[in-house]
């Protein structure tokens, strides 16, 4: 549900979106680039992906597996490659007519690092944002030239949100696709904070898709705090989801709690469920609910 949605950004620290500094920041993609994402079916790679679609980029997703190309493609990925089965530097030449890409976003590192290279243009921006197989060793930057005055960036979310201002505009942008839902980040597994280690062995055996998230506190009372707290979160929750809505309601009423700013919290929730009702309305469809 929605709820979790935001929770995951939130919870993994990742609100600023390091998805924009990747598209606006390091390389800012436009119309009629084309781009190629390693691990498009991750939870960075899947949010870019979709994120690059809608700034009008052509875009190329690498996978693991065929299972795993399947939801890019649904979700952003013009093409994918299964680069451990294909040779993805020649896939990419031709699927961009022998041009190369504008730009490689690579999250893996060591294992594709150099081969990457060989996908880009000539002067073409080269991404290197993670390094799941390792570090990428010391090279000759010669190389760089050799391979058509390519240009390299390793960067980092800390330098693109060290100031105020840019982890504002981070954060707003990131909130704003997904609440125009132009990106959907789906939650394909959560687990209980007590099973971390397992989660991190799934991830580790590439069992995961998409985003993975661990459920810490209590969900009626994260609910309730971005709510009173006026948290963009608050927008993003889904008013067909009535049950996370009546949960924090019910628990207002069996503390006695329902007087003063606890009040007007509990209206506001009202309201997230039935807009188009007054106060009074409100309050007595919920009553309905409840007695039932």
């Amino acid at each position: 549900m929605q709820f979790h949605i935001c929770v995951r950004d939130l919870g993994k620290g990742r609100k600023e979106g390091p998805e924009r500094y990747l598209l606006h920041g390091c390389y800012k993609v436009s119309k009629g680039d084309t781009i190629l994402i390693q691990a498009a079916a991750g939870g960075v790679g899947f949010i870019a992906s979709q994120w690059a679609k809608f700034l009008g980029a052509t875009v190329i997703g690498t996978v693991g597996s065929g299972k795993k190309a399947e939801l890019p493609r649904a979700h952003g990925c013009d093409h994918t490659i299964l680069y451990r089965k294909e040779d993805f530097a020649s896939k990419v030449k031709e699927i961009t007519g022998g041009r190369g890409v504008d730009v490689v976003y690579d999250s893996v590192g060591q294992a594709t690092f150099m081969k990457f290279l060989d996908c880009l243009r000539p002067m073409g921006m080269m991404v290197s944002f993670g390094q799941s197989s390792g570090t990428v060793p010391p090279f000759d930057l010669g190389i760089l030239s050799a391979k058509g005055s390519l240009f390299l960036t390793r960067p980092t979310l800390m330098a693109y949100t060290a100031k105020r201002e840019d982890l504002l505009a981070h954060a707003t942008d990131l909130f704003e696709v997904v609440a125009k839902g132009v990106v959907k980040i789906e939650i394909h597994q959560t687990y209980p904070l007590a099973e971390a280690g397992r989660a991190h062995r799934d991830m580790e055996s590439r069992k995961t898709t998409r985003s993975t998230i661990l459920i810490p506190v209590d969900q009626t009372m994260l609910t309730l705090r971005c709510v009173e707290g006026g948290h963009p979160i608050a927008s993003l929750l889904c008013p067909e989801d009535r049950n996370a809505y009546i949960l924090c309601i019910n628990w207002l009423f069996q503390r006695r709690l329902l007087l003063g700013k606890l009040n007007r919290l509990a209206f506001r929730l009202l309201a997230c469920l039935w807009p188009n009702s007054d106060r009074s309305s409100g309050f007595a469809t919920y009553l309905q609910i409840r007695s039932g």
